[in-house]
C-alpha cells in the first residue's frame, strides 16, 4: 500500500514540475514551421517562380528562413567531378503584397565533394497580418546575364519559422524581466 501512495504522489507532482519547467524564461521558445519542398528548377531566363503559399488565419511573425538544396544553384560539373557554382545570385522572396523580404540563396557548396548549399536568413522579425496569402518565390538575378546563364537547383527544401505576435511580445517581455 505504501508503494502505491508514493506512486500516486509522484504522478501528481510530475505534471506540476513539468509545467514549471516550460514556463521558465530560460527555456527555448517554441515556434511553428512552414515547410516547402520545390521540384528541380532550371533557372535560365526564368521570371518569378512561386515555390509555396501559406495563408495564416491570424497575424504571424516570421523569425528565420533556412534552405537546403540537394544540388545547386550550380552551373554544371568540372572534368574532375567538382560542381561549378552558379555565377549569378538568386533570392527567395517572402511577400503578401504589403510586407516583402528577400533572402539571397547561397552559391557556396557545403564542401568540395558535394553540390549541396545551405542558406540561413539569420534572425528576422517580419510581421504578416492574418488572412492574407504569403508567397515564397524564387527570384532571378536583378541584372540580365549575357550570354544567358543556365543554372540548376535540385530539391530546394525551405523551412520558415514563425510565431504569433503575442508569443513574440511575451518572449521579449520575459527576457527584459530576467537579464
Amino acid at each position: 500500500m505504501r508503494k502505491w501512495m508514493v506512486g500516486l504522489v509522484v504522478a501528481l507532482l510530475f505534471p506540476i514540475v513539468q509545467v514549471r519547467a516550460q514556463t521558465n524564461s530560460g527555456d527555448a521558445h517554441a515556434v511553428s514551421t512552414w515547410s516547402i519542398h520545390s521540384p528541380d528548377i532550371v533557372v535560365a531566363r526564368r521570371t518569378v517562380y512561386p515555390l509555396g503559399v501559406f495563408t495564416p488565419p491570424g497575424a504571424i511573425v516570421i523569425r528565420r528562413l533556412e534552405a537546403l538544396s540537394n544540388r545547386g544553384p550550380m552551373n554544371g560539373m568540372r572534368s574532375n567531378g567538382e560542381p561549378v557554382p552558379c555565377p549569378v545570385q538568386y533570392t527567395i522572396e517572402l511577400t503578401n503584397g504589403i510586407t516583402t523580404q528577400q533572402i539571397p540563396i547561397s552559391n557556396v557548396f557545403l564542401n568540395k565533394e558535394t553540390s549541396q548549399t545551405y542558406t540561413d536568413s539569420g534572425a528576422l522579425s517580419l510581421l504578416f497580418i492574418g488572412g492574407n496569402r504569403i508567397t515564397a518565390a524564387l527570384l532571378p538575378p536583378q541584372k540580365p546575364q549575357f550570354p544567358p546563364v543556365s543554372c540548376l537547383i535540385e530539391g530546394l527544401n525551405i523551412t520558415i519559422q514563425y510565431e504569433s505576435p503575442q508569443d513574440s511580445a511575451q518572449q521579449k517581455s520575459e527576457s527584459a524581466d530576467h537579464p
